[in-house]
């Protein structure tokens, strides 16, 4: 199947918008979650290694989307 630049535009965006609103949803849970917890040291603890996986997940999550752009990018200028 072949798409047209837009096409390819379009779902990259849509793509791109859902997986960086899951990394902001994860984080806004975090933050009512400390929020709850605090003064529980164990839940605490808990948490900042959530975070921490959260953090690594958006990292991972934006190279991964710099090097499909950097593809459809590529792509498009062949054409």
């Amino acid at each position: 199947m072949i798409m047209d630049n837009f096409e390819l535009q379009r779902i990259f965006e849509q793509d791109k918008n859902r997986i960086l609103g899951k990394i902001e949803r994860a984080k806004e849970q975090w933050q009512v979650n400390w929020e709850k917890v605090q003064g529980d040291l164990a839940a605490e603890a808990q948490l900042i290694w959530f975070n921490l996986q959260i953090k690594i997940m958006e990292i991972e999550a934006l190279e991964e989307l710099k090097q499909m752009e950097e593809k459809i990018k590529g792509t498009i200028e062949e054409k």
